[in-house]
């Protein structure tokens, strides 16, 4: 006869012997919730005997019961930010330059200055957040670019 592949247990009610027999944490969340869902067990009582939360017995019980298995599980994790809408190094690096150059220069001029020279006009936040951890200034390029005229801001 075949050897049995899961050892034979007693059945129990006590949560500290079932806690210790879960093997991972869904299986301990769905123990805490099956006699409040099945047997009709008040929350209350599954609190005392759990250590958990009335409230949040409650909370998971209507979870469970509205979407059942899955409530067990963690939720996604949101999606991350879409690295498209990061703004292009030269841009960046003309937002810092022309605030090092001119420094009377506001957000909304030198988004304005952005949109004259790369059709983008970026926000007066966006220009602001760059200002304060964007690349390092490089102004000495930018006098040159000017002084050539290929391109440089119009006074």
């Amino acid at each position: 006869m075949p050897r049995r592949r899961r050892e034979r247990r007693a059945r129990t009610h006590n949560w500290q012997a079932i806690q210790q027999q879960t093997l991972w944490p869904e299986q301990e969340a769905y123990e805490r919730l099956r006699p409040i869902v099945l047997f009709g067990e008040t929350a209350a009582s599954r609190a005392k005997e759990t250590g958990v939360s009335e409230r949040t017995l409650h909370y998971q019980a209507d979870h469970f019961e509205r979407y059942g298995m899955v409530s067990l599980f963690p939720k996604a994790p949101a999606p991350t930010p879409d690295p498209g809408q990061r703004l292009p190094e030269d841009v960046r690096q003309l937002i810092v330059d022309l605030k090092t150059e001119h420094p009377a220069f506001r957000p909304h001029e030198i988004a304005r200055i952005c949109f004259v020279r790369f059709g983008r006009k970026p926000s007066d936040h966006t220009v602001k957040r760059i200002l304060a951890d964007g690349p390092t200034p490089n102004a000495h390029e930018l006098r040159n670019e000017v002084e050539k005229g290929s391109g440089g801001v119009k006074k």
